[in-house]
């Protein structure tokens, strides 16, 4: 909602032409509920020491919230994470991928700031959430034509 004030809301006030919104800027926010981190299952909150979670979870609103403009990134990871072959069973495939691809995602995610370990954990719940909310986006993306 508060994405939504600032940006439709305020600038429909102005009389400049060049403001330009685009679905991505007003879809994301239902993309952040979709993918919130309260939604994660507790498999992976318990893959973490209980203060480095803590930290993470700060860590992940703080940055989710203020991206407005990952809805490629989230594109681009859901077709990784189909094209992802897990060396164990299907159904624990999003653990897998979150865990083993973190690596892929350092350069196009903003953690250089962040210690090594929290940026670990940070990026691996970043995809787990993503793939494990992949259907719930992929309804959002087809519902507004993305």
């Amino acid at each position: 909602m508060y994405i939504w004030q600032s940006e439709v809301f305020k600038n429909s006030t102005k009389k400049d032409a060049a403001i330009t919104l685009s679905k991505e800027k007003i879809i994301w926010p239902v993309v952040v509920i979709v993918t919130d981190i309260e939604r994660c299952d507790t498999e992976l909150a318990e893959y973490f020491d209980a203060s480095l979670y803590d930290e993470i979870v700060h860590r992940y609103h703080d940055i989710i919230d203020s991206c407005c403009e990952w809805c490629e990134f989230f594109i681009k990871v859901l077709y990784d994470y189909k094209n992802f072959k897990p060396s164990g069973p299907q159904s624990k495939k999003c653990m897998e991928f979150a865990l083993t691809k973190w690596e892929d995602y350092v350069d196009e995610i903003g953690t250089e700031h962040i210690d090594a370990e929290t940026q670990k954990g940070l990026i691996q719940i970043i995809l787990y959430s993503i793939v494990r909310n992949r259907l719930e986006i992929d309804k959002i993306k087809k519902g507004v034509n993305l």
